[in-house]
């Protein structure tokens, strides 16, 4: 992992950097605003403190780390062992500035089962309207409406967001 706080919302930037001619040694110097990790409509001014050494690299994308795994190599999850590839999310737009939210809440995409970190409320991913973008575990890029992707499938909420029909959280 680049750092196991600070730079945790970034995370995934910086593990693609090298594929997308954009590699540093340090995500310090991640910058994401008009690359192709910045949402053009994300609301990305002050989100993250500029004390904060990675305040640069976070762009309006979120990575499903509750039930893919993030920081924690030995935690992440091989797209091998997903079962339900074109049924789980990957990365899509993140929550842009709301009342009561931190700059750590940033940069994930947090199943409708539970609420950013240190919030009680689950907040819609609708940046675009109705819904969001959303990077699919199989390749594929589609804008999907939030009532899809809360209301989950087969009987189980976060079913969008699970690797497999039966997988329990990661986090």
């Amino acid at each position: 992992a680049a750092h196991l706080g600070d730079a945790a919302p970034c995370q995934w930037f910086f593990e693609i950097s090298p594929y997308i001619s954009k590699q540093t040694a340090s995500y310090t110097s991640l910058v994401a605003r008009a690359n192709v990790v910045a949402c053009p409509s994300a609301k990305l001014e002050k989100v993250f403190p500029s004390s904060t050494p990675a305040s640069e690299a976070y762009g309006g994308y979120g990575q499903n780390y509750v039930y893919l795994g993030y920081l924690e190599e030995a935690d992440r999850v091989k797209i091998a062992h997903v079962t339900k590839a074109t049924e789980t999310c990957m990365n899509g737009d993140g929550l842009d500035p709301a009342p009561g939210l931190n700059w750590w809440n940033y940069g994930y995409l947090y199943p409708p089962s539970r609420p950013p970190w240190g919030t009680t409320k689950v907040l819609p991913y609708v940046r675009h309207g109705k819904g969001g973008n959303y990077s699919w575990v199989d390749g594929h890029v589609s804008m999907t409406i939030w009532n899809v992707m809360s209301n989950g499938a087969n009987g189980k909420i976060d079913w969008f967001y699970m690797t497999t029909p039966d997988q329990r959280p990661l986090y």
